[in-house]
C-alpha cells in the first residue's frame, strides 16, 4: 500500500525537519530537511525506480539544530545497524534497521521545538511488523552530489552554463536539470562528455551519481 504524503509540511521559518522513511525492500532512509513536502517524494521517487515503495515514515517537529539532529538519528542508525559502516562515513541509507526502535530513539532526542505544522505520529500498529532479514543494497542517491561536483568544476573552470554546452554537446536543459539535483538515470555518454569538457574524472562522477563508492575504488587498487 502506497503512504499518502501530501500532509508532510512546506517548513517554517528559522527551522527545518528531520525524518525516517522506511521502504519495503528493508532500507531505511535519515535526513533533513526544511521542506520534506518537497524533499521526501524525491527519495520516494528514486526509490521506485529500483522498485521499492515507500511503508513508513517519522518526520519530527520543527526545531532549530535540525542538522545536528539529523546525525544524532545517523549515529542511531549506524549503532542498530547489523552491517558495518566504516568509521567516518556519513551514510544516510541504512538496511535492516528496526525502524520501531529507530523511530523510538528519534523520539526521545531533546529538540528546540518552534511553533510550526506538527506530523500525526505512525501508528503503533504500523511499527509493530517485526524487523526485515533480507539482504538488499538500499535505492541510491542521485543528484546532490553530482549536481555539486559539475556545478564546482564549472566555476572552477570559469565558464558558463552556454560554454559547457558548446564544450560537450549536452544539452542545455539536461546540464540545468542536472545542476539542480535531478540525475536520474543520466546517460552514460552525456556524463563522459560532460566529465571531458569540464575535466572531471569519469570515476569521481561515478561515485558522485551512487554507481560507485569510495570502498568499490579502493578494492579494485587494493
Amino acid at each position: 500500500m502506497k503512504l499518502n504524503i501530501r500532509s508532510l509540511p512546506k517548513g517554517v521559518p528559522g527551522g527545518g525537519y528531520a525524518y525516517i522513511l522506511a521502504f519495503d525492500n528493508g532500507a531505511a532512509k535519515v535526513g533533513m530537511s526544511t521542506n520534506p513536502a518537497s524533499r521526501v517524494p524525491v527519495h520516494v521517487y528514486n526509490a521506485r525506480q529500483f522498485g521499492a515503495e515507500l511503508t513508513d515514515y517519522w518526520v519530527s517537529p520543527p526545531h532549530q539544530g535540525f542538522e545536528a539532529t539529523e546525525q544524532a538519528l545517523i549515529d542511531i542508525a549506524r549503532a542498530l545497524s547489523p552491517e558495518p559502516v566504516p568509521d567516518g562515513a556519513r551514510r544516510e541509507w541504512f538496511t535492516n534497521v528496526d525502524f520501531a526502535l529507530l523511530v523510538g530513539s528519534a523520539e526521545q532526542l531533546s529538540l528546540n521545538v518552534i511553533s510550526g505544522p506538527a506530523i500525526v505520529p505512525v501508528p503503533e500498529e504500523r511499527r509493530a511488523r517485526p524487523a526485515r532479514t533480507i539482504q538488499v543494497h538500499p535505492p541510491r542517491r542521485f543528484g546532490s552530489p553530482f549536481a555539486d561536483l559539475i556545478r564546482k568544476s564549472r566555476h572552477e573552470a570559469g565558464l558558463t552554463q552556454d560554454m559547457v554546452v558548446a564544450l560537450s554537446g549536452v544539452a542545455k536543459s539536461t546540464l540545468v536539470r542536472w545542476e539542480g539535483g535531478r540525475a536520474e538515470r543520466p546517460e552514460p555518454e552525456h556524463v563522459r562528455a560532460l566529465c571531458v569538457a569540464l575535466e572531471i574524472s569519469p570515476v569521481k562522477a561515478a561515485i558522485a551519481l551512487g554507481f560507485l563508492t569510495a570502498e568499490d575504488v579502493a578494492a579494485v587498487h587494493a
